[in-house]
């Protein structure tokens, strides 16, 4: 009696604990579920571009921003103008160029948040054509020389290019004796616009030599 007593005891315990963990997974899923909403709603949106540049160099004068966003329900707005986002949080949006030089403002906002904002820039650079910087010449944009004295005092043979002269932000870097195209110069700050392969941007004209 004592044994079947035991057992029917046992049974119950074991459906109270069955009870309660199926009661426990419910409640897991409810808070997971919870916790996701409470991200959409409060999330500050994360902007990644593809290629996921500061600086993009260009042939022509239009070019299309693509890219994704998270949340997907974000909304999305370039320089004003509103961007479609698909359901998988892509989007592309298509710019022309005013100046070869031009910076876009991509700004971001949280749908259920208006303070919940992030904004990054894009510089989009259009490239010269090799007949365009032949119509530069003859005097001193051309062919130039990454060479100095100051590069017998360093420890490394690169220096910084920088997207502007302003600007500090670092576009890339060129080596002692590489061989740039001088696209044009600051006579002001005595700072020299240079392209060397897929880097464009400005450094001091002290750094270059006339090949």
């Amino acid at each position: 009696m004592n044994i079947k007593n035991t057992l029917r005891d046992s049974f119950k315990n074991l459906d109270v604990i069955y009870k309660l963990a199926i009661a426990g997974g419910i409640g897991i899923v409810i808070l997971l579920y919870i916790l996701l909403i409470s991200y959409r709603h409060n999330a500050i949106p994360k902007i990644t571009l593809n290629p996921d540049e500061q600086v993009v160099f260009i042939e022509s004068n239009t070019y299309t921003i693509e890219g994704s966003i998270r949340p997907k329900k974000s909304l999305l707005e370039i320089d004003g103008g509103k961007v479609e986002i698909s359901k998988d949080g892509t989007f592309e949006y298509q710019v022309n160029l005013e100046e070869r030089r031009q910076t876009f403002t991509l700004t971001a906002t949280n749908k259920h948040d208006d303070e919940k904002t992030i904004s990054r820039e894009l510089l989009i650079v259009q490239s010269y054509t090799k007949e365009e910087l032949e119509a530069m010449r003859p005097e001193d944009l051309g062919e130039w020389k990454v060479e100095a004295d100051d590069f017998n005092y360093l420890s490394s043979n690169q220096i910084n290019v920088f997207q502007s002269y302003q600007n500090r932000t670092v576009v890339g870097k060129v080596s002692r004796r590489d061989l740039v195209i001088l696209l044009e110069k600051d006579a002001v700050n005595d700072y020299c616009n240079i392209k060397n392969s897929d880097i464009q941007g400005w450094l001091a004209c002290g750094w270059l030599q006339k090949n």
